[in-house]
């Protein structure tokens, strides 16, 4: 947790920098707001898919924190656009089938309920920070 935070943190002051030297504007406040939510939510499900990989459940945690990293942009796409096409849905399964079985270990392990809600929790906040960074470079977009 603590090379995660300081990585945070430290990664802040070269980015201002980089922002001053190149003369670019600072973002509107949306802008800047987003951008610190997609930092916080990177940052959570950073964190929650290396405590899982440290438990030594990798055989569960990639493959579920891929599924459902991939899963829940195209749920929100659905809410936001509507329901896709059927070819496009057999796509979409096809992928998650795919993502599951490329990540899956090739011995069984036992398994615990317990074991999914990091890498449910890592998903989720993956998500919300990719959309997060969206808005927030999309409202860069509007203002300029």
């Amino acid at each position: 947790m603590g090379v995660l935070f300081v990585g945070y943190l430290v990664s802040v002051v070269p980015l201002t920098i980089c922002t001053l030297w190149f003369g670019r504007p600072l973002p509107i406040l949306f802008s800047f707001a987003a951008g610190a939510l997609a930092g916080v939510a990177g940052l959570i499900g950073l964190a929650a898919l290396y405590k899982g990989l440290a438990r030594g459940q990798m055989g569960i945690v990639a493959p579920l924190a891929a599924v459902t990293t991939a899963v829940l942009p195209i749920l929100l796409g659905m809410c936001l656009e509507g329901f896709p096409a059927r070819l496009q849905i057999m796509g979409f399964l096809a992928a998650s089938a795919a993502i599951w079985l490329l990540s899956v270990p090739e011995t069984s392990q036992e398994f615990q309920w317990r074991q999914i809600y990091l890498p449910i929790a890592a998903g989720i906040f993956d998500t919300g920070g990719n959309t997060f960074y969206a808005l927030a470079a999309h409202a860069g977009w509007l203002d300029t």
